[in-house]
């Protein structure tokens, strides 16, 4: 009887089934690649500042700089409605304190614009532009910072990750050369990418204001490159 003899062959330990070596050894590395370009956008992190003895007041003066902005903005520059966003917007009472009570000293508004400029090579210029009126009843313009970006982002980091993958592979091939034995397939892989970008912070641009008027050439900003990085840890069967 067939079923008996599948019980029998069991119960004596007997190889009724063929046998697979379920074992495998592998290697685990990690690889880097890297990709540096140059920046084709800067975002502008600048403030719309005024100070009024009233709410109202500074309002409206500030108002009224921020259409000066916008137009330099579009008309001068061309900069599309789509790359100005605000970013904040702050009403502040101003106090001066002593060792008596706190002296009323006016409101403060400012408005924060982030600024996307695709003319990279004119950013200079747009620097002293937006700067350009200074303290002059109680308004101005502070650039606070500068960050170069690309919109090429995620195509590096593909190519970046592909530059990764290959490092560690030549590293477990080495690995597996080095100890006798055959590299295999993937076990697995896991990635995280590291977005570098340059920032530049550009601080009390406001104050400065009075010696850029004084000089003939252009503000000068360096946007040098960025680097775009992708990390992978890999797990290769080796035999």
């Amino acid at each position: 009887m067939k079923w008996l003899t599948v019980i029998l062959t069991l119960a004596l330990g007997l190889p009724f089934f063929p046998q697979f070596s379920l074992a495998y050894d592998f290697v685990q590395v990690s690889g880097e690649g890297e990709i540096k370009a140059k920046p084709d956008f800067i975002l502008v992190n600048a403030t719309v500042y005024s100070r009024a003895q009233t709410a109202k007041e500074a309002q409206k003066i500030n108002t009224k700089e921020m259409a000066r902005i916008d137009k330099l903005l579009k008309q001068d520059f061309k900069v599309e409605a789509k790359d100005i966003q605000t970013s904040s917007f702050q009403v502040q009472p101003q106090y001066e304190y002593g060792k008596d009570k706190p002296i009323y000293k006016g409101i403060n508004v400012q408005h924060a614009l982030r600024i996307k400029f695709r003319k990279v090579d004119e950013v200079g210029n747009l620097l002293d532009r937006l700067v350009e009126v200074q303290n002059q009843e109680g308004f101005g313009v502070r650039v606070d910072e500068l960050v170069f970006g690309t919109d090429q982002s995620k195509a590096y980091e593909v190519q970046a990750l592909e530059l990764a993958m290959n490092e560690a592979k030549a590293r477990a091939q080495v690995l597996a050369k080095a100890s006798g034995r055959t590299l295999s397939t993937v076990r697995k892989v896991s990635d995280s990418q590291i977005s570098e970008i340059q920032i530049r912070p550009m601080r009390s641009m406001g104050k400065m204001a009075m010696d850029m008027a004084s000089e003939t050439a252009p503000t000068q900003v360096s946007p040098g490159e960025i680097s775009v990085r992708a990390q992978v840890s890999v797990e290769y069967e080796i035999k």
